[in-house]
């Protein structure tokens, strides 16, 4: 799912599961993200493109240098 395929109105929902994601070690963020998605889909579906972004911008340094 394409970034830009995210939904504004969402994010007071998406925010604070995806600080709770991160805050996971990465070996937990699977059955979290399956449990949310037994819930509802599509917000798993969000956060697992949002956990994918911050993955590419944490391998390509990103924030790792003033």
């Amino acid at each position: 799912m394409d970034l830009r395929a995210i939904d504004r109105s969402r994010w007071p929902v998406l925010s604070p599961l995806l600080d709770e994601l991160l805050d996971l070690p990465p070996a937990e963020r699977p059955a979290r993200l399956a449990a949310i998605g037994a819930d509802d889909a599509r917000l798993a579906a969000d956060l697992q493109t949002l956990l994918a972004r911050e993955a590419r911008l944490d391998a390509q340094g990103f924030m790792a240098s003033p």
